[in-house]
């Protein structure tokens, strides 16, 4: 007997009695009759529905480059180069980053 379960209606208009949706699909897929070929479908549109999205650079490198020189020319660096430098504003990693995106 399942302890928790519930009535679903699939896409497909099948009504089941389910305790979870991995049942859901197991139930489905064996009315429709073509198990093999259904459970590839069932695992691929899983594991699409979980795949990481990448990140999308939106600058290219040179202009990545160009604000990394310019920051550095204007002497705003982090501690590292600041103190290599005479005069140089030191600051944060995370504030480095925030003077690259603003020389954009």
């Amino acid at each position: 007997m399942v302890a928790t379960s519930e009535l679903i209606t699939t896409k497909r208009g099948l009504r089941l009695e389910c305790e979870t949706e991995d049942d859901v699909i197991t139930k489905a897929l064996r009315e429709r009759g073509d198990w093999e070929e259904g459970v590839g479908e069932a695992i691929d549109a899983y594991l699409a529905s979980r795949e990481p999205k990448p990140f999308i650079w939106t600058a290219t490198a040179d202009a990545i480059l160009a604000a990394l020189d310019k920051t550095i020319g204007q002497k705003t660096v982090t501690y590292d180069f600041a103190r290599l430098m005479e005069g140089a504003d030191e600051l944060s990693c995370s504030a480095f980053g925030d003077a690259m995106i603003a020389r954009m």
